[in-house]
């Protein structure tokens, strides 16, 4: 396989389009999930979507916040009001990311709601983000990708 093949299996990406949330998916390294929350503030703020559900706990012991909270504090202070957010923060790993994010939208119900899902990570976690995504929810929600700039 040649270099581009590789780089186009791996590195997914669509349009940016309306939805009805975008799902971030925290980051441990602060650099990088400031990345992705500033994204997901901007789609917010561009008329994307009218919702953010920030994904991702705690990575170690002795951690003062979780991945979802520093989304939090990111987003709210790029503009994203309360209203617009949900907070998932129990999660460890990609695959709990989104099945505890499913399962939170089926506690508040809104997950009936939810038409389409723009998928919010960086470059080298999309394709992992969206096969694992689209193995769990359910099967007429449809997802987008959209990697942080």
């Amino acid at each position: 396989m040649t270099d581009q093949g590789i780089t186009d299996l791996l590195f997914v990406d669509d349009r940016p389009e309306r939805a009805d949330l975008a799902l971030v998916f925290g980051y441990a390294e602060p650099v990088g999930s400031g990345h992705r929350a500033r994204h997901a503030a901007g789609l917010y703020r561009e008329g994307y979507v009218p919702k953010l559900l920030l994904s991702g706990g705690g990575t170690g012991p002795g951690e003062l916040q979780s991945e979802a909270e520093f989304l939090h504090r990111v987003v709210s202070a790029s503009g994203v009001p309360r209203e617009a957010i949900f907070v998932e923060d129990r999660s460890r790993t990609t695959f709990e990311n989104v099945t505890n994010s499913i399962a939170l939208l089926h506690e508040l119900r809104e997950i009936d709601a939810i038409e389409t899902v723009l998928l919010v990570s960086c470059p080298w976690h999309m394709r992992r983000v969206s096969l694992i995504a689209r193995d769990q929810f359910p099967p007429q929600v449809r997802l987008r990708k959209s990697l942080e700039g």
